[in-house]
């Protein structure tokens, strides 16, 4: 009995010694990501033969772009529908506006559900931040 406790305690060491002696490879290791937005901040809703998804976007030096998902269930698999970059409409001060997506690929009576997350760019690497809680419309 003795022996497997010394065993033990040699496998336990040797697993922290190993650990210990571990770089860090993630790129984006102490990066920060965008904030979630929040529900209050975008909105889906029924257009003639499309979905309109607009959100308040994150100030630009904050976020460098969005994504959009979509399922056909509140809780199903959700897959990224686009890609929009941050600096998609800007105003005279250089801040984004108001940002619109219309999802033109959708069955009239369908319910479709949407979530959103925003992204920064840090190099050739894509930090994305929580994504959002989802939202359903129906297309009429």
């Amino acid at each position: 009995m003795k022996h497997i406790y010394i065993m033990i305690s040699i496998i336990l060491c040797s697993i922290i010694i190993t650990s210990c002696a571990l770089s860090e490879d993630n790129p984006l290791h102490n990066k920060k990501a965008p904030s979630v937005i929040n529900n209050d901040d975008w909105s889906a809703t029924n257009e003639s033969g499309a979905i309109l998804i607009e959100w308040t976007p994150f100030d630009i030096s904050d976020c460098d772009g969005y994504y959009i998902y979509r399922s056909l269930s509140q809780n199903g698999q959700y897959v990224n529908l686009v890609e929009i970059d941050n600096n998609y409409d800007l105003d005279a001060e250089g801040k984004p506006n108001d940002i619109p997506f219309r999802d033109f690929d959708i069955l009239t009576g369908n319910y479709y559900y949407y979530k959103i997350s925003g992204y920064k760019e840090y190099g050739e690497y894509k930090l994305e931040g929580k994504i959002s809680e989802p939202k359903g419309v129906r297309a009429n």
